[in-house]
């Protein structure tokens, strides 16, 4: 059965990313007519793979060799995993072109970060959003307690972070601490709004838990980049 819901959202990341790439955000490091669509769809199905294969050999390891188990994607999928396989991928396809893999990654990261929060807006497309009950909010599918539509909140926290980094890549940003700082924004964002959703039990996700240990990891590698580039001007001074 074709979950119509998760197949618009997709395609709405898709759609409205790929408008912005060619009416705003033109990529710096494709040629020809390459854009985000042709640049990103390939190491987006490897991430989706990946991370679907990590949560299911963690979660029920005895299903890897049933094919319709694996692909029921609503099961979960690991988000970081995923996202480590794209950046992967797309930056092997990068090497082919011979771009350097850093400032492929880092170029795409703002416009992957639009289509994050466009996905993540789309939550009312796949049965609602969630988030804690409320007397105001959205009432998801099949259930009659209205809730704090966190997905809402997150995917325009996401994009607007993304503008942010967009702004900072153009400004001569090494492509590093650019892509640092739209992983830290992404995990911290991540992160804030999973104390929010709904869980089994009172212990963190293992979601959750990445997603933290990724913002913490970011946050000490800014800091590091941050004092280091203290350091040589000073020294140029």
């Amino acid at each position: 059965m074709t979950d119509y819901g998760l197949v618009a959202s997709v395609l709405a990341a898709f759609v409205v990313t790929s408008i912005i790439e060619r009416a705003w955000w033109p990529l710096t490091t494709t040629f020809g007519d390459a854009g985000f669509t042709d640049v990103v769809l390939g190491p987006a199905a490897v991430g989706l793979l990946v991370g679907r294969l990590v949560t299911v050999m963690i979660d029920d390891p005895g299903s890897i060799g049933r094919l319709s188990d694996v692909l029921v994607i609503r099961s979960g999928v690991e988000f970081w995993p995923g996202v480590l396989a794209a950046a992967i991928a797309a930056g092997w396809s990068a090497k082919r072109t011979g771009t350097r893999v850093v400032e492929r990654v880092a170029d795409v990261a703002p416009l992957a970060m639009i289509a994050y929060g466009v996905y993540e807006v789309s939550c009312l497309a796949r049965g609602g959003c969630y988030g804690p009950s409320s007397s105001i909010g959205i009432r998801p599918r099949g259930l009659s307690t209205t809730m704090v539509p966190v997905g809402l909140g997150l995917g325009l926290v996401v994009a607007t972070g993304a503008a942010f980094v967009h702004a900072i890549s153009r400004r001569h940003w090494a492509p590093g601490s650019t892509l640092l700082l739209a992983t830290w924004i992404v995990s911290t964002s991540r992160s804030v709004a999973s104390f929010w959703l709904p869980r089994l039990g009172s212990t963190p996700t293992r979601q959750h838990l990445t997603s933290l240990a990724v913002s913490v990891t970011t946050t000490v590698a800014l800091v590091g980049c941050g004092a280091a580039r203290t350091r040589r001007m000073r020294t140029a001074t």
